[in-house]
């Protein structure tokens, strides 16, 4: 509530796209649209999605139909833009949806799918195509698929689902509630309670350096989170935790070793351009405020991220095609975005 009471007074609501149980979120997924609500484990949209009492809930609505559409489309749109790129452009690391190699599979699945219907298609194929759609944001990929019909169906349609889900899939989603705390999700995504507005630029980081300025007047509330999340069970192997979770968890016992080489291959994957600049500014200024120098080695996920650097090596099909400072390299690539 004290950061939401802040962005209205520096005018800065519009950073947020708010959970809001009456309009469909844009800067969401069409999953976490229609559930309203935060996974508690991987996998438990796709569970969900494919479980029949789901398809006896929205019988009728035509919600099912309209799923299956926007997710022909939205494979239909990656084929075109994609098949004829390389597996390692870096494209598909913000292409989340699928993997490089996935698209002659996907291909042939639009084939096999040309003129069938919605029930004569075969469980694989449906639930593919389902599992596609539900991990689709528009605001990140684009492609047109979320129109304001379709965003009008998913806000009429879930309230019913929220009602009549069994117990035993209700419980696999925490839904988005102002006066109720989302243990599924981050802290971060706990106290913006929204999604940073990915139509501003540097929505994110503007939303961290309020939440930091904010620090200061609540130690208190700090703490009590701090020590809430270190007693937090996460199960065998981190089960309760998520892949982003895990994948940050594994970056901060990295840093947590006084090293003298420290090699970070992709650590940041699934995690939002904004956040993966923030994180990485942050950690090679930990790293170098230590003593003695070091050697920090980062395979990037993306070439803009290379001006945190001081030396850049480019690789083409496992040789080395360039190897310079950092200013070379911005001034052969035409600064490199």
């Amino acid at each position: 509530r004290s950061f939401a009471d802040e962005l209205a007074r520096r005018g800065l609501q519009d950073l947020v796209v708010p959970f809001d149980p009456a309009r469909y979120n844009d800067a969401a997924t069409i999953g976490e649209n229609i559930f309203f609500g935060h996974p508690v484990r991987d996998g438990a949209v796709r569970e969900i999605g494919t479980h029949p009492a789901l398809k006896k809930i929205v019988a009728g609505s035509g919600l099912g139909q309209a799923i299956y559409d926007a997710g022909r489309k939205i494979v239909e749109t990656v084929v075109d833009l994609f098949h004829d790129l390389p597996p390692d452009h870096p494209y598909f690391e913000r292409m989340e949806l699928i993997a490089p190699d996935e698209l002659p599979a996907l291909s042939a699945l639009l084939d096999r799918t040309e003129g069938i219907g919605l029930d004569d298609l075969t469980l694989e194929d449906r639930d593919r195509i389902r599992w596609i759609t539900a991990n689709y944001s528009e605001s990140w990929y684009r492609f047109g698929v979320v129109t304001e019909e379709l965003k009008a169906l998913i806000v009429a349609v879930r309230e019913k689902i929220q009602n009549e889900l069994p117990p035993d899939l209700a419980e696999l989603i925490e839904h988005y509630e102002p006066d109720k705390y989302i243990f599924s999700a981050d802290i971060r995504q706990n106290i913006i309670f929204g999604k940073p507005n990915p139509r501003i630029i540097d929505a994110g980081a503007r939303l961290v350096e309020i939440g930091t300025a904010l620090r200061a007047s609540h130690p208190v509330v700090l703490d009590r989170i701090r020590q809430q999340g270190l007693r937090y069970e996460v199960g065998p192997g981190g089960r309760r935790l998520s892949d982003l979770q895990r994948s940050k968890l594994n970056l901060a016992r990295a840093l947590l070793r006084d090293s003298d080489i420290y090699v970070f291959n992709r650590p940041l994957l699934g995690v939002s351009p904004d956040q993966q600049n923030q994180i990485i500014a942050d950690t090679l200024e930990f790293l170098r405020a230590r003593k003695q120098p070091r050697l920090i080695i980062w395979v990037l996920a993306n070439p803009g991220q290379a001006k945190h650097f001081d030396r850049v090596v480019t690789f083409a099909q496992a040789s080395v095609q360039a190897d310079q400072p950092l200013d070379a390299y911005l001034a052969a690539t035409g600064g490199a975005r």
